[in-house]
């Protein structure tokens, strides 16, 4: 049988109304809100690098010399008031009382907190160097320290030892440059430890490079603007520079810094005053 010319196949046409169309919108926006809400809530986890201070295990580093390696080690954007950490995982160190076995040392506790819950901390020992920093650093944080933080560790530690101020700049000085041209790092602990450690070298070279030494700490300053040592050394380039008023109100902020030096502080005070009043 013939088809009717007049008749045709239509395709069947699915029309949403325009409310239905609102209504998805809404249900969708709110799943997100909901998504986003969840997402911010996450707490934050948080590693506390607790390092030991009892004398034995000082002997096996050298003064506070490990404290500031892991400070060294870790970027800013893992740094607790960081607003660019994508891993929401943050790092402090701290110093700390015997942690035991210092027979072992130097020793080394982390603690992890992810909101109000923290777990008990673990102990690592024999922490001895650059390389086995990271390696905790590594396994206990989920940080993987980057390659110019590992390289301005290791040359910090060989100018502590260097043999002369002149060696110690030079060591110093790549370091430096590399750090400070980088977009993160030229921010980092370690590029105002570096600085601060040539600046000090600085002043004691004949003759001294005092100028050198205060652009060195005042980069310094602004980079870690509460740590005792940069305070110490912006006093002594003050001072070089004869600028007896500024070298007093820095050995002030060294003592607000670090209240164990206030006996030392107190003496430096007094000296410079002396000074002002000839």
């Amino acid at each position: 049988m013939a088809k009717d010319p007049i008749q045709r196949t239509q395709r069947q046409r699915v029309v949403i109304p325009q409310h239905s169309i609102l209504f998805i919108f809404l249900i969708i926006s709110t799943l997100s809100k909901n998504t986003q809400s969840l997402s911010s809530s996450t707490p934050n986890k948080k590693f506390t690098v607790k390092v030991c201070q009892n004398k034995d295990c000082l002997k096996q580093f050298g003064g506070e010399g490990l404290v500031q390696t892991f400070h060294d080690l870790i970027p800013p954007s893992w740094e607790e008031d960081s607003i660019a950490n994508d891993a929401k995982s943050f790092i402090s160190v701290e110093c700390s009382g015997c942690l035991s076995q210092c027979g072992k040392g130097p020793n080394i506790m982390i603690e992890e907190s992810s909101g109000k819950t923290t777990t008990p901390g673990k102990l690592y020992f024999g922490v001895d160097g650059v390389g086995a920093a990271s390696a905790v650093l590594d396994v206990a944080c989920g940080l993987d320290s980057p390659i110019e933080l590992l390289i301005a560790s290791s040359s910090m530690i060989k100018a502590r030892s260097a043999s002369s101020p002149s060696k110690k700049e030079s060591l110093l000085n790549p370091t430096i440059e590399k750090l400070s041209t980088h977009p993160e790092f030229s921010t980092s602990t370690a590029y105002a430890h570096a600085l601060t450690m040539r600046a000090d070298a600085r002043l004691e070279l004949i003759p001294p490079n005092i100028q050198g030494a205060l652009e060195d700490i005042q980069i310094a300053s602004s980079i870690l603007p509460t740590d005792a040592k940069v305070w110490r050394v912006m006093a002594d380039a003050q001072e070089a520079n004869g600028d007896i008023k500024a070298a007093v109100k820095s050995v002030m902020k060294w003592s607000e810094y670090d209240p164990s030096f206030r006996t030392k502080a107190k003496k430096e005070l007094s000296r410079l005053s002396s000074s002002l009043n000839c």
